[in-house]
């Protein structure tokens, strides 16, 4: 909230553990994340919020995210953030794998 008050555009990283993933968690820990670090984002301020997926467990360590289960994230997301604010915010909002 601050980043946007200060007229800053915010990339939003998000991503789970490899015990997360392997506990097929991946989609409850990144709702989880969105809803706590959007809390106080209005609708009309997500135009200058982007959303970066990259699992924790990829970030240097030679693992790579599968392309069909970032896909799968990345609709994930775009489901959470329907529900969060609307259909129009969901379809609007940058989302992009990696930020690391």
């Amino acid at each position: 909230k601050k980043v946007l008050a200060d007229g800053m555009k915010p990339i939003l990283c998000i991503g789970e553990t490899k015990e997360e993933y392997e506990a097929g968690l991946c989609q409850a820990v990144c709702a989880v994340q969105i809803a706590k670090d959007l809390a106080g984002v209005s609708k009309e301020e997500m135009v200058n919020v982007v959303i970066a997926y990259e699992p924790v467990w990829a970030i240097g360590t030679g693992l790579v995210c599968p392309s069909d289960v970032a896909q799968e994230v990345h609709v994930g997301i775009r489901e959470f953030l329907s529900k969060m604010y609307d259909q129009d915010v969901a379809d609007a909002t940058r989302i992009q794998y990696g930020g690391s």
